[in-house]
């Protein structure tokens, strides 16, 4: 559900800098850009949930 909105919110920031004129290769760089820090803390949400430890789950 998380890679879902960081679509959602790429594919808006996608549209505003093409509608802004941006150009499209600087608007795909942003879009792939968002959906890097999704997939990114996606992958690493195990890793962040070990490191916090059973408090965390209080």
């Amino acid at each position: 559900m998380q890679l879902l909105g960081f679509l959602a919110v790429a594919l808006f920031a996608f549209m505003v800098g093409f509608a802004l004129d941006l150009g499209g290769a600087v608007c795909a760089m942003i879009f792939l850009l968002i959906l890097f820090i999704g997939a990114v803390l996606h992958a690493w949400h195990p890793l962040i949930e070990w490191m916090r430890g059973p408090a965390a789950k209080l």
